[in-house]
């Protein structure tokens, strides 16, 4: 039986040294092999965070005893430096703070590029905030008029963020509505208009409309 650990503690070494000032005092060989470790605490074998000291296992590289030798091992732990790698927490979550506001800036900047030259079929995605829940549905450019910017929605309403129609889902013809491109414009600003597709796949059903 085989059991999968989420999360838990491991070891990893984190230095290997050779020292050949002191001599073995079963082989006389002056051929000390050193191990530094550290404990950590991983998460789907991701390290998240180091633990505890360091240990260190010493032995003879000749005639492979064990040894202990104090001054050499506080010598050896003093000068070995934990890994990056083993704080792969603070480091992923270093990370997800400073891409997160550069991904809004990029799907903002798109969105705003996008929204200032419509075309037939881009598709909105609106966010709808509600006393009890935020909801999610979609509109499709059909027409463009002047100022005036024509839309399809579709029938059914997400309750999160998704990429691609339900099956059952659909733009319907008899639900046409129309923006100004200062409507527009104003609901993007105010984060209403969540997202805008264009040259998207098939999968994704913007282009079926009934």
């Amino acid at each position: 039986m085989f059991v999968f650990f989420l999360y838990g503690r491991r070891w990893a070494r984190i230095k290997k040294a050779t020292n050949h000032d002191h001599a073995c005092s079963n082989c006389n060989e002056f051929n000390i092999g050193i191990n530094i470790y550290r404990q950590y605490f991983h998460f789907l074998f991701l390290p998240i965070i180091p633990l505890g000291c360091k240990d260190t296992k010493m032995f003879c590289k000749t005639c492979g005893e064990r040894k202990y030798i104090p001054e050499l091992q506080q010598q050896y732990e003093k000068k070995s430096r934990t890994p990056f790698y083993l704080y792969g927490g603070p480091l992923l979550f270093l990370a997800m703070c400073i891409a997160a506001p550069i991904t809004i800036n990029i799907t903002h900047n798109k969105n705003t590029r996008l929204l200032s030259n419509p075309a037939v079929g881009d598709v909105y995605t609106i966010r709808q905030n509600e006393s009890t829940a935020t909801t999610y549905y979609f509109l499709r450019v059909c027409e463009i008029k002047g100022d005036s910017v024509y839309v399809y929605h579709n029938k059914l309403a997400y309750n999160g963020v998704v990429s691609k129609l339900n099956p059952e889902d659909y733009f319907t013809k008899e639900e046409e509505l129309s923006f100004t491109r200062q409507d527009l414009k104003e609901m993007l600003d105010k984060g209403e208009i969540n997202d805008i597709d264009r040259d998207y796949d098939s999968y994704t059903g913007f282009n079926l409309v009934q």
